[in-house]
């Protein structure tokens, strides 16, 4: 009589990874068509004329007193909104 003991063949650890992480599958989806594609394009344009030629000159222009007074007016009212914030939500939470 021949009583070998037979064990399971191990699963494929690949494919039950694969299988595991297929459900991430739509949020990666989202995350490249959203995210990082619109990223690059920004990128890649911040480096381009009207004609798509290669340029510094938009990032120097970012240098230009209206455009820095712009930035100098957003940073102002982040840290009066940041501020007030954080002290509305202090005193709520005191």
């Amino acid at each position: 009589m021949n009583t070998t003991l037979r064990l399971p063949a191990a699963p494929n650890p690949g494919w039950q990874s694969f299988k595991k992480a297929r459900g991430l599958l739509p949020f990666f989806a989202f995350a490249f068509l959203f995210l990082i594609l619109p990223t690059i394009d920004l990128i890649a344009g911040a480096f381009q004329d009207a004609e798509g030629s290669f340029t510094f000159d938009n990032l120097h222009a970012l240098l230009e007193d209206n455009i820095l007074s712009a930035y100098w007016i957003s940073i102002k009212i982040s840290a009066v909104s940041a501020l007030g914030g954080g002290a509305l939500g202090s005193l709520l939470a005191w």
